[in-house]
């Protein structure tokens, strides 16, 4: 690949013509196993001090989510910290944007990888599940938006409203419909598998506005921490009685203390799980799947070459700060997401008893077995699969009684 694509005739050739140790990102890999994190093992960077090197043989890597809460934890409680501490908040929201959906979360399960990734935990969770899982977006296209996507060669959406218009005629199809040609991967037997907690933090993936990219189907993966406060400023967003809140809906600009793009999926195999039978103060994780992702993270220590903060801000140039900001000492570098950061629910929020989605998820495969049971209800062809069913169910019994 090196000699083909880019040129170079060694690794060592690659390795030497570039500063490495000077990154401003870092990369965030996943490869299968069970891995402890930074509080059970010896790793690369644990040690800031030369009295305490831990030899190359005794090291190891932290990986996936375990890996981000790491380096956020040292960035920000180190002697010299990237981010002064008042700047983060207990209002900043977590965005997974995800283009494979896995099976069997649990809002247990979903707890603990949210809080490795706000960085805020001991690698254990401890917390409470819902105020975490209240911290986090799980962002993911309706079918609506799958349906009017461009630039994908043989995309066939799935018809659904020609399945509803059947059914309204008293037929029923009774094969898989199977959606071909898309990179997003969710079926109704998955969706059916999730804790109805967890589905209740998904919401609705649009493009943003302004556009950064044409309107096509996501595929890279996005997960993000989104500032409630100012980076720069420290001021935490407030409603019109002065209360601390988290709606991003009025903004913007938004700023990010990290923004990582990765391959990793939201499954178990690539975010991780509890190894079964831990002992309490381990962190042990288990991971199934080979990844890659590319964490930025922003950095602000009173040093004009190197302090910046990553935003949303289409007004910036790709070079960072515009003519407006040439005095600012932090260089604000837009990150030009492809979606809206201020998305819209596939529920109403309130009242919290009431959870039908508003819209149909995208889903790439929809089996005749399971597409009218279990959280398939709470969608609006689940529920017009199920009246049908319950009709035609009547309709035999009522047949079997006449004779």
């Amino acid at each position: 690949f090196l000699k083909k694509y880019l040129g170079y005739s060694s690794l060592d050739d690659f390795r030497a013509s570039y500063r490495f140790e000077c990154a401003s990102a870092h990369l965030i890999a996943t490869i299968p196993g069970n891995h402890g994190g930074r509080h059970t093992v010896a790793h690369c960077g644990s040690s800031n001090s030369t009295d305490d090197v831990v030899p190359v043989e005794e090291r190891t890597f932290l990986y996936g989510p375990q890996r981000v809460a790491d380096i956020f934890a040292r960035q920000a409680r180190s002697t010299r910290s990237w981010l002064p501490r008042e700047a983060l908040s207990k209002h900043d929201r977590l965005k997974l944007q995800t283009t494979s959906f896995g099976a069997n979360w649990t809002r247990e399960s979903l707890s603990e990888v949210i809080q490795l990734y706000m960085a805020e935990d001991d690698g254990n969770c401890n917390g409470n599940n819902n105020d975490l899982l209240n911290r986090a977006d799980i962002l993911w296209p309706s079918r609506a938006f799958m349906e009017s996507c461009s630039g994908i060669a043989d995309f066939s959406p799935v018809k659904w409203w020609q399945k509803e218009q059947d059914i309204e005629n008293g037929l029923e199809a009774d094969r898989d419909e199977i959606c071909h040609g898309h990179f997003a991967f969710l079926s109704s037997q998955t969706f059916n598998s999730i804790d109805p907690e967890v589905i209740s933090r998904m919401v609705q993936y649009t493009l943003s506005n302004p556009p950064q990219i044409g309107h096509y189907s996501p595929h890279i993966k996005s997960f993000c921490r989104v500032s409630s406060r100012g980076l720069t400023t420290n001021t935490l967003r407030r409603d019109k009685d002065g209360n601390d809140h988290d709606d991003f809906s009025s903004s913007k600009s938004l700023e990010f203390p990290w923004f990582m793009l990765t391959s990793a999926c939201l499954s178990h195999g690539a975010q991780g799980q509890t190894v079964p039978d831990r002992a309490p103060d381990s962190d042990e994780m288990s991971y199934g799947n080979f990844e890659l992702g590319l964490l930025f993270c922003s950095r602000i220590q009173g040093d004009q070459e190197t302090d910046r903060v990553y935003v949303w801000d289409p007004n910036l140039s790709s070079r960072g700060n515009n003519d407006n900001d040439k005095d600012s000492c932090v260089n604000r570098i837009h990150f030009p997401s492809p979606f809206d950061l201020t998305q819209s629910m596939f529920y109403e929020r309130y009242p919290e008893e009431e959870r039908d989605f508003m819209c149909d998820p995208f889903f790439s495969i929809l089996r005749k077995c399971d597409r009218s049971i279990g959280n398939m209800r709470i969608t609006p062809a689940g529920k017009k699969w199920a009246r049908f069913q319950e009709s035609r169910t009547a309709c035999s019994l009522g047949c079997k009684l006449e004779r």
